[in-house]
């Protein structure tokens, strides 16, 4: 981000979605103001580049994206933009949790409350991808959601709902699979054999899907950065 209050960088605040928008940019009652433009007027944005504020600033976002930012007296809102009064409040990014299992819409309106706005969902029970399709088209108030399909795992009773990968080419399908049902990553689990996990990233990357979750225990920390996997989300055993 610039240094400059007026001039935050707009690229990387579109990474985020802000806390209020969900409601401010959401559908509109009949006769409402048109809800394309939403402009917060007069509010102290945390731009979280340092352990600054901007104080008396006016955002205004247009189609979900922050258009401007600047100095309450000089930003002019958009006529017909939906207004929130944004004195003696503040308006940061939205935060993300990249390790989420919520099992319930209750549990995707709480991370709202918290400010949390996007979630990576792994792979647990119940598919997400209608609620994940609902939030994008804000008929569910939510964060954005991107999640795997069923775990991916060798024959074990360790995960309750996980696929049983035994082959190789059982290993292609499964990720062609999960592609073709939409699924954002691949996740994989502590028993998978090392070929099997081996052609499990192969396909992933040939079809452009990130492959994120436990180090199996037939490759180990070494064999999991060696094959580049995104994430790792805990070390067992």
């Amino acid at each position: 981000m610039a240094t400059a209050a007026g001039s935050v960088n707009r690229a990387l605040w579109r990474v985020f979605a802000f806390v209020p928008l969900i409601s401010a940019c959401g559908p509109s009652p009949p006769n409402a103001p048109d809800t394309t433009a939403a402009v917060f007027v007069d509010v102290t944005v945390v731009p979280m580049d340092s352990e600054r504020l901007l104080p008396h600033q006016t955002v205004v976002v247009r189609d979900r994206r922050i258009a401007e930012i600047g100095p309450a007296a000089q930003v002019r809102a958009p006529r017909d933009a939906r207004r929130i009064d944004g004195r003696g409040k503040y308006l940061m990014p939205g935060l993300a949790d990249m390790h989420a299992h919520p099992e319930t819409k209750l549990d995707l309106l709480l991370y709202v409350a918290d400010g949390v706005t996007t979630v990576r969902t792994m792979g647990s029970p119940p598919d997400l991808r209608p609620w994940r399709a609902d939030a994008a088209a804000n008929r569910l108030l939510s964060p954005s959601i991107y999640t795997a399909g069923a775990v991916l795992d060798g024959p074990t009773d360790i995960y309750q709902g996980a696929q049983t990968v035994r082959t190789p080419t059982e290993a292609v399908q499964s990720v062609r699979q999960q592609h073709a049902d939409g699924y954002d990553f691949i996740k994989v689990y502590n028993s998978l054999s090392k070929d099997v996990y081996e052609a499990i990233i192969a396909e992933a990357r040939r079809l452009g899907m990130p492959v994120a979750g436990h180090v199996p225990l037939s490759v180990g920390l070494r064999g999991a950065l060696a094959a580049r996997q995104a994430s790792i989300e805990h070390l067992r055993g």
